[in-house]
């Protein structure tokens, strides 16, 4: 593992370096895809939330081996969405350590999915 860091971080340097003063089209392409690929995560983090993707990921897979079923994520989505939200409003002496942007996102992400889970699978909860 240690190895394959470090190749990769000499690599992505020097592909990095490439995109400060590219020298062919290569370069250009290649530049283009470091700074389209960091707007990507910087996007992706920031409006959706890793660990919101690697859960959701998760759950998708739990269905798809049959572990659970339709009711069940959306019972999950409610869930989540109901214990940010009450981790929220029942933590007021903690309230400057919580991220206001990232408990919104997740409270209404998580909500809206529910909802529109639900509405597709024709649940009722």
């Amino acid at each position: 593992m240690h190895k394959q860091n470090a190749n990769y971080n000499e690599t992505f340097r020097h592909l990095f370096l490439k995109t400060i003063e590219p020298e062919t089209w290569a370069d250009h392409l290649n530049g283009f895809a470091v700074v389209a690929s960091t707007h990507l995560f910087v996007w992706t983090d920031t409006y959706i939330g890793c660990r919101n993707i690697h859960f959701l990921s998760y759950l998708w897979y739990l269905q798809y081996i049959g572990f659970i079923d339709s009711v069940d994520i959306t019972i999950l989505l409610y869930t989540v969405c109901v214990y940010k939200y009450g981790a929220f409003i029942y933590s007021p002496n903690l309230i400057q350590e919580i991220e206001p942007w990232t408990t919104f996102r997740d409270i209404t992400g998580y909500y809206f999915l529910a909802l529109t889970f639900m509405f597709c699978n024709n649940i009722i909860v």
